[in-house]
C-alpha cells in the first residue's frame, strides 16, 4: 500500500512516516505542500492520502479534491485542528482526524482500508 501524508508541519509529517515504518510494511511518501502532492499524484498513485487542511499554497481540500479525480481514487483521510472546517470538508474524505488525535485514532482512520491490516 502507498501511502501520502501531506503537511507542512515537520514534526508531525515526521512522526507520522516513522510510526507506520516501524508499525507496517507500508510505503509511506511524505509532502510539506499540497503542491508536491497533486503533483505527485499521477506518477505515484496512491492507495491513501493523509492530508492536512491548512497549508499554505494549495489546502487540503485541494489535494483531496486532486486524488478523487485519479482513475482509482485513494482512501482520503483529512486533519485540521479547526473542527469547523473539518466538518465543512467531512464530504471530500471517507474519514477525518482533529488534531491533536491519538495514535488509536489515527489507525481507526487509516485502518479502514482493507489493505491497513497487519498494524
Amino acid at each position: 500500500m502507498r501511502i501520502f501524508v501531506v503537511d507542512d508541519d515537520a514534526s508531525l509529517r515526521g512522526f507520522i512516516r516513522r510510526w507506520l515504518a516501524v508499525h507496517t510494511r507500508h510505503e509511506v511518501h511524505t509532502f510539506a505542500s499540497g503542491e508536491d502532492a497533486v503533483l505527485a499524484l499521477e506518477t505515484l498513485p496512491p492507495n491513501l492520502v493523509l492530508t492536512d487542511l491548512g497549508m499554505p499554497g494549495l489546502s487540503g481540500e485541494d489535494v483531496a479534491l486532486a486524488a478523487a479525480r485519479l482513475a482509482q481514487p485513494p482512501r482520503i483521510v483529512l486533519m485540521s485542528g479547526d473542527p469547523v472546517r473539518l466538518e465543512h470538508a467531512r464530504e471530500l474524505a471517507q474519514a477525518t482526524l482533529e488534531k491533536p488525535f491519538s495514535i488509536t485514532e489515527l489507525l481507526s482512520a487509516l485502518g479502514a482500508t482493507p489493505d491497513f491490516a497487519g498494524c
